[in-house]
């Protein structure tokens, strides 16, 4: 491989990592005879940071680039964040309603549509219209209507479509300053 940085992380899709380098696996190395990596990485990744460290677990995982963007959530270096799924509830959900517009006015079509008002049938049914979005009724004749929970709250995947690659990292090379 050409000149590389100590620390420095690269995809790589072989089976064995290059001299040098290894998986970025979470492995517990000891600080002795890696000092320069030790510098640069500390206890980030874990370790008691008196004998050893441990290097980044990409395993399962997706790089995020770390600080604060616009209107995005601050992320720190390795802050390990995220679920492969999620269970959403009413608690998860955002607020929303369905509103029903109707009137005992009557109807304007026999063939359902949006705007468009319920047909007038014969008695004993009551025929209904669709007023304005917003218009107000003053109808008592309107049994409640209620639209039932749907769903059961069962996790679901949450994973964008991914390929599984190692990611290494350089035991040895330039290191950086500056």
């Amino acid at each position: 491989m050409a000149e590389y940085y100590i620390g420095e992380i690269r995809m790589f899709a072989g089976l064995k990592p290059p001299s040098g380098w290894v998986f970025c696996d979470g492995t517990t190395l000891p600080i002795s005879g890696n000092e320069a990596l030790f510098t640069l990485l500390g206890t980030v990744y874990g370790g008691d940071g008196r004998v050893n460290f441990m290097l980044p677990k990409m395993n399962g995982r997706v790089p995020l680039g770390t600080g604060h963007g616009t209107n995005l959530s601050t992320y720190t270096l390795g802050q390990a964040v995220g679920a492969e799924s999620v269970a959403l509830t009413n608690a998860t959900m955002p607020t929303h309603n369905h509103p029903l517009q109707a009137s005992t006015g009557p109807g304007t079509s026999r063939a359902p549509g949006p705007d468009l008002t319920f047909a007038t049938i014969p008695s004993p049914f009551v025929p209904y219209t669709n007023p304005p979005a917003g218009a107000a009724t003053t109808d008592d004749d309107f049994a409640s209507v209620a639209i039932s929970v749907s769903g059961g709250g069962a996790p679901h995947s949450n994973l964008m479509p991914v390929l599984g690659i190692n990611y290494i990292i350089a035991l040895r090379g330039i290191f950086p300053s500056g």
